[in-house]
């Protein structure tokens, strides 16, 4: 009989007599443990309002759990502990806090931020006077230190930063793709590559999430002929 977990009606402990003291004792013991989850849950949790544009969505958000929060309503993902755009765990929000001091973007927009992190993926250093370069256009790996922007006017390889033979346009490094395709002469513009915690993060992040889409559409495409033969919802 210990083993059940039955609650018997208070009608039924009414018939049998139980004396009134014993009846309220008996309620304060089914209430309490409601009374302390619903107390828990209140206090384990708060409420934040949607950084995105034009969203004004109030979410529920745990405070013993992850702080990368994404809204149901508009899909915008942001901390709601710092409001930075975007998840960025691992990183805390004290590095962040850093990062955009270092970097002068304490007053940028999320915007800005989100622009300023996509042209650091693509970042390199000339391997010669660590000059930032992006590249400007097309495919082509060739790249020249823009002297223009304080560079230094070295040639080299985008993929492998080793030497580039200008005379025929091919990488040096004959384990370079670039050195079987050559190519024509592109130019640097002004940037730097990642190199804080917060952005090294950032880009393990974006990787992780990219291959968690990928997988998902493998696994949408692996059940739409089972579906479809099937007929399943």
């Amino acid at each position: 009989m210990h083993d059940c977990a039955n609650k018997v009606p208070e009608e039924v402990l009414r018939k049998i007599g139980i004396e009134e003291d014993l009846l309220t004792r008996w309620r304060h013991a089914l209430v309490t443990p409601f009374q302390q989850k619903v107390s828990s849950n209140r206090w384990s949790m708060r409420t934040v309002h949607c950084k995105g544009r034009c969203c004004s969505a109030t979410i529920r958000v745990s405070l013993s759990g992850s702080c990368d929060v994404a809204c149901r309503e508009c899909g915008a993902t942001f901390c709601c502990q710092c409001d930075f755009p975007g998840p960025h765990s691992p990183a805390t929000c004290e590095m962040v806090a850093a990062w955009r001091e270092a970097n002068g973007l304490v007053e940028a927009t999320d915007e800005d931020i989100a622009s300023w992190l996509e042209i650091r993926k693509v970042a390199k250093q000339c391997p010669r006077c660590g000059h930032g370069i992006i590249k400007a256009q097309g495919t082509c790996n060739h790249m020249k230190c823009d002297t223009t922007a304080s560079g230094c006017g070295h040639h080299f390889c985008y993929l492998c930063q080793s030497n580039w033979d200008v005379s025929s346009y091919r990488c040096t490094n004959p384990r370079c793709p670039s050195s079987r395709t050559g190519g024509g002469n592109i130019y640097s513009t002004t940037a730097s590559p990642p190199s804080s915690g917060f952005e090294r993060y950032n880009e393990e992040c974006g990787r992780h999430l990219a291959a968690l889409r990928n997988a998902q559409n493998l696994v949408k495409q692996a059940r739409s002929p089972v579906d479809s033969e099937f007929h399943l919802c």
